[in-house]
């Protein structure tokens, strides 16, 4: 048995996203093509859905973002660049889309609620959370002992405070709302704006390089050739049965062989140590197998001695557990894999 929570289910997903055919690489840095040119363009001073700031403070703001984002995104990748000290990105991306998400309606929400636009005016105001007190009076119809600016003597009186604002024909919010609600309300919209965004900057950051961290590698030792496979580039979850749309994958691997005119090769199969040790070994047995009948088959290598093997949990790359004995999931997920040896002369 293979995996456990957030990571089990990442086992189920991204053998999907491996397969969409010639979309896959695409899918694979989309996260990563996507953030570093947000931070580039945020760079620019340029933001979606900004909140309602004049034009210094909005460029001020996409600069902040920008830099912030590739801050992140090179932490990010550096800290996951070597199994032994990576971290487990999926939770990340789960949670930082998650609360990316969440975020971004509530941001919605409050700039519907908090923004407005007058006719013929194509500024957007961002409204206050308190009234001045003669505006309260106004909105109620209550114009007794109001100064003459703030009489309205042609039409009914405004029903709502923008409506109203509008209606002054004037371009300063706080004759309307307090000055410190006005305040609040700015703060409200850009801490909630840098935030949303940096959350769903890191949950795609996470998700690409998530995906990206399972490629074939290949490696030496003194005498041979190492051709590593993650087994989600070929096997769903708790499956030895090649995967539709893992073609590819082997064919890379079937190239490899063919022009170093190999005679002889071992598949070794891997699993983590989580479950049953009888169960991982019959597993790994089969995964070998079935990479071996895929490259001597379909991959018109039948000349060439196979040696198959399953090593199950026996022989991992990396610790499973740290010192302190907590699980490291992405440390399991390294161990999941075919091997696939031969000599290098």
């Amino acid at each position: 048995m293979e995996g456990g929570d957030l990571q089990q289910w990442w086992e189920w997903v991204t053998p999907f996203l491996r397969r969409m055919g010639p979309l896959s690489n695409a899918v694979e840095y989309a996260g990563m093509i996507a953030t570093a040119g947000w931070a580039v363009i945020s760079l620019c001073g340029f933001l979606l859905l900004p909140p309602p700031l004049e034009k210094r403070e909005c460029k001020g703001l996409a600069r902040v973002l920008g830099v912030v984002f590739g801050i992140m995104l090179a932490a990010l990748y550096l800290l996951n660049r070597r199994a032994e000290d990576s971290i487990d990105l999926v939770p990340v991306a789960v949670a930082s889309l998650g609360a990316g998400i969440v975020l971004f309606l509530g941001y919605l929400l409050v700039r519907r609620l908090l923004t407005y636009r007058c006719v013929d005016d194509e500024k957007q105001y961002l409204g206050g959370l308190r009234l001045q007190p003669d505006a309260k009076l106004v909105l109620a119809g209550d114009f007794a002992g109001l100064p003459e600016e703030r009489q309205i003597k042609v039409g009914s009186p405004p029903k709502t405070a923008q409506a109203y604002f509008c209606l002054s024909d004037r371009d300063d919010p706080a004759w309307i709302w307090t000055k410190g609600s006005l305040d609040t309300a700015w703060w409200l919209m850009v801490v909630l704006y840098f935030v949303t965004m940096l959350a769903l900057a890191t949950g795609l950051s996470a998700m690409a390089l998530e995906l990206h961290e399972d490629q074939i590698e290949v490696s030496e030792t003194a005498t041979d050739r190492v051709v590593t496979i993650p087994t989600t580039l070929l096997f769903d979850f708790d499956s030895a049965t090649i995967a539709k749309g893992s073609d590819g994958y082997l064919e890379t691997v079937a190239r490899m062989l063919a022009d170093v005119k190999v005679q002889k090769v071992r598949v070794v199969g891997h699993t983590d140590g989580f479950g049953e040790e009888a169960y991982n070994q019959r597993l790994s047995e089969q995964r070998a197998l079935a990479v071996r009948n895929w490259l001597a088959g379909r991959g018109g290598l039948a000349n060439v001695a196979f040696e198959v093997f399953g090593a199950g949990e026996k022989e991992p790359k990396h610790r499973e557990t740290d010192d302190n004995g907590q699980d490291r999931p992405e440390a399991r997920h390294a161990n999941r894999r075919v091997e696939v040896i031969f000599s290098k002369s």
